[in-house]
């Protein structure tokens, strides 16, 4: 059966996610795979070598894009920009992202994360994006891995991107919010599991002895910070290939980022050559802006 983009788009905007099925092929899966055990190993090496940062406590690193051409050839994914497209009209790059599930040991899950780095249901964001239907911020998980129950699939609540101060529920915490109603999202390798982040979400423990592992094309409304300077951490092997399209998404015209001052959260390609230095000590500038400026500069153009 084809594809319809706009069924997808309506379940994104109703249930805050949809799962697209069958968008990777096997080659494709299998170069990806051997990119993310590459950036793995990196992880592994830096905190051998003493690299103590909180998110090498989740075996997870940005800046996909420079691990290879299969990285780099995701960007330019069709389903993945329809997709998009539909939802928001223009958007850019926000980060690219590699999530992965190590394996249990004896049958536990491992105790990494210490509750961090969103083990428990969390939005990505809340105000003021939560209560849109529409997203201006779309999490693409690529599954190189079957996912299961066992080995930890996410868990979503449907529909919670559209609950606001005064529909959310008022006990406690937003990270300790028992989500009653979250479903577990399972997914064939090659799927694409498509979710809005404000969307309560949380990845399950893995109780198997496989690594479960994601791709997170992690894309924004054009008019938002990207993480980071996308185009500069790429470098000049990645900018002198790229298609228009992909440069236009790392690129953008945005002179400000969200968070310059995580590098020390990220690990790249052993001699990999940036293109100046694109990482900075820089205040956050998701903090920067009140709801109300946000919210003015989000308004699209009138038709």
């Amino acid at each position: 059966m084809p594809l319809n983009i706009e069924d997808h788009a309506y379940s994104v905007m109703s249930s805050g996610y949809t799962l697209l099925q069958n968008q990777i092929g096997e080659s494709d899966i299998t170069a990806l795979r051997e990119a993310v055990d590459q950036a793995l190993a990196a992880i592994g090496k830096a905190r051998e070598q003493g690299r103590n940062y909180p998110i090498f406590n989740y075996p997870s690193t940005q800046c996909m894009y420079c691990w290879g051409d299969a990285c780099l050839d995701l960007l330019e994914h069709e389903t993945i920009h329809g997709l998009t497209a539909e939802l928001m009209r223009e958007y850019r790059l926000w980060g690219y992202n590699m999530l992965a599930r190590a394996p249990s040991t004896g049958g536990s899950p491992p105790g990494a994360l210490k509750l961090e780095e969103g083990i428990g249901l969390h939005q990505d964001f809340s105000i003021p994006f939560h209560g849109s239907p529409r997203p201006f911020y779309l999490w693409h998980f690529v599954c190189l891995d079957d996912v299961t129950p066992e080995n930890g699939a996410t868990w979503v609540v449907p529909g919670s991107h559209r609950a606001t101060d005064l529909s959310l529920p008022k006990h406690g915490a937003h990270r300790t919010f028992t989500g009653g109603s979250a479903q577990q999202i399972c997914a064939k390798a090659g799927d694409i599991l498509t979710l809005n982040p404000c969307c309560y979400h949380t990845p399950g423990p893995n109780y198997s002895h496989s690594w479960r592992r994601y791709l997170a094309v992690q894309l924004c409304y054009i008019t938002l910070p990207p993480l980071h300077d996308h185009w500069s951490i790429a470098g000049p092997s990645v900018q002198r290939k790229v298609s228009i399209r992909t440069r236009k998404m790392l690129r953008g015209d945005y002179e400000g980022f969200a968070y310059p001052h995580a590098a020390s959260g990220y690990v790249l390609p052993d001699g990999w050559e940036t293109d100046g230095n694109p990482f900075a000590e820089a205040p956050n500038e998701m903090g920067q802006h009140s709801a109300m400026r946000q919210l003015a500069a989000l308004r699209h153009p009138e038709h």
